[in-house]
């Protein structure tokens, strides 16, 4: 039951993952149109809404600042969540270690526990 719901949320997580990746990449290309749209603008020398050349200028300045901070971003998210997907050696090693103290640790548990019952079986037959 436990690994069945284990694998549930590790489905769900993947898929908000990738969610949020497609979101990145789709506001990537929004700042790319909009850019593409200002420049024209600015070429064209038809500025809209009262804009100035200096004005379109500073525009496309912040949409590359906005672009280059997403891409950032995207290429950070990726790399984390291809760390958390993907464990490298070192870490599958560190937690099949945890493991095998826990199962240990249990067992030591369960070994008490049956001393403790052959103990209480001894002072039963006496």
């Amino acid at each position: 039951m436990l690994v069945s719901r284990l694998t549930e949320e590790k489905q769900i997580l993947v898929k908000e993952m990738m969610q949020h990746c497609q979101y990145l990449k789709d506001s990537v290309a929004k700042v790319q149109s909009m850019m593409a749209t200002v420049s024209v603008c600015t070429q064209t020398g038809s500025y809209p809404n009262g804009f100035t050349e200096e004005g379109s200028k500073g525009l496309i300045s912040l949409l590359k600042r906005r672009q280059h901070d997403l891409r950032l971003k995207q290429q950070t998210v990726a790399c984390t969540y291809r760390a958390i997907l993907e464990p490298t050696p070192r870490l599958v090693e560190e937690e099949e270690g945890e493991m095998a103290e826990e199962m240990d640790w249990q067992h030591d548990i369960s070994s008490d526990e049956e001393d403790e019952d052959e103990d209480d079986d001894a002072e039963v037959g006496t």
